[in-house]
């Protein structure tokens, strides 16, 4: 069986779609892929949508803006979404970003790949986004090569509110874990106890997202 193909959009195109139906989940969608706002960035707005009709995403009717085909599948999820899973990886020279978008029909994962390029993947139906956003954390730390210090931080966002739970893994391997409540600057609370090892310190991450 192939894998499944991811849909590139740009950051323009994005907040183009994000403004076919503002509202909380649209805004929500903006803000945690940390795209334009619409609302005070029509230029983005009016960016994002030309390129969509260059490339077919988009048909004008009248004064009626619709977002055909994947695009129209990235608009409908960004913009009734009901839950966002922010995950963050990083090192001392790079980092990696995923935002899980879930809907209630389904979620979509979307992360950057530079020059203001977005993938797109839809995920299968009935994913756990807590577990595939602390998953999608573990494989930023399998990739970090052993001695270089490595942090990860998961953010499950709702229209009622948010949690965040961050872990990080010293140059001697010593791992240290980082839970709410957070200081006046954002700041996590540092655990006092160390868990063991990665396995142990992403558990309690996960367990604090639930």
């Amino acid at each position: 069986m192939a894998a499944p193909s991811t849909f590139p959009l740009t950051t323009f195109e994005l907040a183009a779609l994000v403004a076919l139906a503002p509202g909380p989940a649209a805004t929500q969608s903006a803000t945690s892929l940390r795209i334009p706002d619409p609302a005070t960035d029509p230029q983005s707005k009016r960016a994002g949508l030309s390129s969509l009709l260059v490339r077919e995403l988009a048909t004008i009717e009248g004064t009626q803006i619709r977002a055909d085909g994947l695009a129209g599948a990235v608009a409908g999820a960004l913009t009734t979404a009901e839950t966002w899973v922010e995950v963050g990886v990083a090192r001392r020279e790079s980092a990696d970003a995923a935002v899980l978008v879930g809907t209630a029909k389904g979620a979509l994962m979307i992360t950057p790949r530079g020059y203001d390029v977005w993938n797109t993947l839809a995920v299968a139906q009935g994913t756990d986004l807590v577990e595939a956003g602390v998953d999608l954390a573990a494989r930023g730390v399998d990739v970090t090569p052993d001695g270089e210090p490595v942090a990860v931080t998961v953010k499950v966002v709702t229209l009622d509110g948010s949690t965040t739970a961050s872990a990080h893994r010293d140059a001697d391997g010593a791992w240290q874990v980082a839970l709410e409540p957070a200081d006046a600057e954002g700041r996590l609370t540092v655990q006092p106890d160390a868990p063991a090892d990665q396995a142990a310190a992403l558990a309690r991450v996960r367990d604090a997202l639930r």
